[in-house]
C-alpha cells in the first residue's frame, strides 16, 4: 500500500510538471495550488522479495597431516545468522559462525576427492563445490596443504640463501621459486647465492604456496664515488639551442660546464655551474663538452660530442591544408616541414592563431576557432602567414561549411 515519505535530508515529496498536467488528475502542489501544470505526491509504494538464498563463499581451504590423521580447516564467508556444513565422503561438520565469518576444523581419515559447502539455512539449500584436490599451486577456496615460511635470509658477506619453511603435509615435496631448488622441511642453507632475490615463492606439490621478503644481513656496502653523465637533446644546426643535463650525475653537488673543442668563436653556455644549461652556437663545425662535478669521492666527469650543421636557407615547408569551415568558425592548416625540430606559427594580420611542434615525421596541424582568437570571418582571397622557423609562407584559405 502507499505510505507516506518522511526524514529524508532534502524533501519528502516528488513535484512533475508539464503543459496541463493536473487536468489528468494528481494532487495541486501546495507551493502553488493554482498552477494546473503541476503536480504533487508524497506517497511511494516499494515492491520487492525477500532473500532466501544467500549460500557461502570458501575463503581458505587447507589440510594437515600429523600421526597418520588428516586434519581439515576450513573458512567461508556468509549473511550473519546462516547455517553452514561442509559435506564429503564420508564426513560432515557443521562450521562456527560469528557474523558473517565462518570456519571448521575436521578430522577426516585421508584427505577426501571433494566435498561440498551447503548452507542449510537457505529455501532451497544452496551447494557450493568445493574439489579437495592436489593442485599445482595454491588457490583460495581449494583445499590443500599450508606452506609457511619462518624465515628468509641472505648473507651477502657469505653468499648464503638461509630459508626456513615447512608443509603441513610431511610428504609434500617443497620448491624455492624462481631457483627451482627442492627444499627440506625446516632449515636450509644455499650456498653459492651472491644475488637474492627480494622476494621469493615456495611451493608444494600438494597446491600449498608461500611468499616472503628475503632480509639481507652482512657488511654494510661503501658508498660510491661521485659520477658525471650528461644527457643532451637533439640538434643539427648552428641556429639550434642545445640543452645539456647532468642531473642525472648520482652523488653530484657541483657542476661546471666547460667546451673542450670546436670552431672559434666558441660556445655560449649560458649557466656553466648548474646541473642543467643551454649552448647558443655561433657557427657549425664539430664540438666537445665536458662536465664535472664535485662530491664524495670526486671530481668525475663525462663529455658530449656534437656535430653542427649550418643552417639550410629554408626548412622545405610546405601546406596541405588551409581552411576556414563557416559551420565550426574554426581555422584548420595541416602541412610538413623538412627540418626537425620545429614550431610552426600562423598569423592572421600580425596576429597569432595558434602553433603547433612538428611531430617526428614533420608533420603538423594547428587549429583555431574565431570565437577563442576574434576577429571577423575570413573573406575570399584572404591570406594566412605560416611560418617555420627559416621559412615563410602567405596561403590563401578556403572557406567552405
Amino acid at each position: 500500500s502507499e505510505q507516506q515519505v518522511t526524514g529524508g535530508p532534502f524533501r519528502n515529496h516528488v513535484v512533475i510538471t508539464g503543459t496541463r498536467i493536473r487536468e489528468e488528475g494528481g494532487a495541486p502542489d501546495p507551493a502553488a495550488p493554482a498552477d494546473i501544470n503541476r503536480v504533487f505526491t508524497d506517497l511511494f509504494t516499494v515492491q520487492g522479495r525477500i532473500a532466501t538464498r544467500v549460500g557461502a563463499r570458501p575463503t581458505s581451504a587447507t589440510y594437515e597431516v600429523s600421526g597418520g590423521q588428516t586434519r581439515l580447516r576450513v573458512s567461508a564467508e556468509s549473511d550473519v545468522g546462516q547455517d553452514i556444513r561442509l559435506v564429503g565422503d564420508p564426513f560432515h561438520f557443521k562450521l562456527d559462525g560469528n557474523g558473517t565469518g565462518y570456519s571448521v576444523i575436521g578430522d577426516v581419515a585421508a584427505v577426501p576427492d571433494g566435498g561440498f559447502l551447503i548452507n542449510v539455512t537457505d529455501i532451497p539449500p544452496t551447494r557450493a563445490a568445493l574439489p579437495i584436490a592436489v593442485l599445482p599451486v595454491a588457490v583460495a577456496g581449494k583445499i590443500c596443504d599450508l606452506v609457511t615460511i619462518a624465515s628468509a635470509t641472505h648473507d651477502r658477506d657469505t653468499d648464503t640463501l638461509s630459508i626456513n619453511a615447512r608443509s603441513s603435509d610431511p610428504a609434500a615435496v617443497l620448491t624455492l621459486k624462481p631457483l627451482g631448488i627442492v627444499l627440506a622441511h625446516g632449515p636450509n642453507a644455499i650456498a653459492a647465492a651472491p644475488v637474492a632475490p627480494g622476494m621469493l615463492e615456495v611451493v608444494s606439490d600438494k597446491g600449498g604456496a608461500a611468499r616472503t621478503q628475503v632480509q639481507s644481513v652482512g657488511s654494510a656496502s661503501l658508498q660510491a664515488p661521485v659520477e658525471a653523465h650528461i644527457g643532451a637533446n637533439f640538434v643539427t644546426f648552428a641556429d639550434e639551442v642545445l640543452s645539456l643535463d647532468g642531473s642525472g650525475s648520482p652523488g653530484a653537488t657541483g657542476y661546471s660546464w666547460a667546451q673542450q673543442s670546436g670552431p672559434a668563436p666558441v660556445a655560449n653556455i649560458l649557466t656553466p655551474n648548474a646541473a642543467k644549461t643551454d649552448v647558443q652556437f655561433n657557427t657549425h663545425g664539430n664540438y666537445v663538452f665536458e662536465l664535472t662535478v664535485t662530491g664524495a669521492g670526486g671530481p668525475a666527469t663525462d663529455i658530449y660530442d656534437v656535430a653542427v650543421a649550418a643552417p639550410p636557407a629554408t626548412d622545405n615547408l610546405t601546406i596541405t591544408l588551409c581552411e576556414y569551415r563557416t559551420g565550426r568558425q574554426q581555422f584548420r592548416i595541416v602541412g610538413t616541414v623538412g627540418v626537425r625540430p620545429n614550431e610552426i606559427i600562423v598569423k592572421r594580420g600580425g596576429n597569432t592563431l595558434g602553433s603547433a611542434a612538428a611531430d617526428p615525421l614533420g608533420d603538423f596541424a594547428v587549429r583555431a576557432s574565431l570565437g577563442d582568437v576574434g576577429g571577423a570571418p575570413p573573406l575570399p582571397g584572404e591570406t594566412l602567414e605560416i611560418a617555420s622557423k627559416r621559412s615563410t609562407i602567405n596561403f590563401p584559405i578556403s572557406i567552405r561549411n
